[in-house]
């Protein structure tokens, strides 16, 4: 599994996220402290950013930063709504195109009450697992995301759910932990080790 940091942090933790085999997790909000990083990359929208702020979401922004990325990055998270899925699966048929057309593989947002099957009839690439902390951890281990091959788990921040997530085959995962302190990142690369161990045998 891929672990992703969804904060570049300073040069200190840069360092360890690299050391770590860590990716970046990058979005509008943190993009310029992420231009000099160069290792694995997936772009986020900035959705939760502009919901946690209670600003609107900027689509001619985002528009602008995808641009910028592409060639850069391989897949990116579609705009979302927090919170409203029918809000989120029509962002996704309006913006995936568009985002193909630039090269990316294009993830959808599951919101509550998403299901795979929502996902493939809108042509979904993959899916960025969200919504509330109760659902997502829900689905994490629902077998109907393995649908995807693509599929990423948001905000993933404790060893219970990092183990939840290798042993249910997810692709990847990121949180804001490992980037707070350096140390965060070593303890959340050795509980991914000693979870691939306990799944493999």
């Amino acid at each position: 599994m891929q672990l992703y940091a969804s904060h570049p942090g300073g040069a200190r933790n840069r360092a360890a996220l690299a050391r770590l085999g860590f990716g970046l997790i990058v979005s509008p909000v943190t993009e310029r402290m992420a231009r000099a990083w160069t290792g694995q990359v997936m772009l986020d929208n900035g959705a939760w950013s502009a919901f946690q702020a209670g600003t609107p979401f900027d689509f001619v922004a985002f528009a602008a930063f995808a641009e910028r990325w592409a060639g850069r990055a391989r897949a990116i998270i579609a705009p979302d709504v927090v919170g409203d899925w029918p809000a989120t699966a029509a962002l996704y048929v309006e913006w995936a195109p568009r985002l193909r057309a630039l090269g990316y593989v294009v993830l959808c947002a599951a919101q509550d009450g998403a299901t795979a099957a929502d996902l493939v009839a809108r042509g979904a690439d993959g899916v960025a697992l969200g919504g509330s902390t109760e659902w997502k951890v829900a689905q994490i281990r629902h077998p109907q995301w393995s649908t995807f091959s693509e599929r990423h788990v948001l905000r993933v921040n404790t060893r219970e759910r990092l183990h939840a997530c290798i042993g249910a085959g997810w692709a990847s995962c990121d949180g804001s932990g490992a980037t707070i302190f350096e140390v965060h990142a070593e303890k959340m690369a050795r509980w991914a080790v000693s979870s691939f161990q306990v799944n493999m045998f």
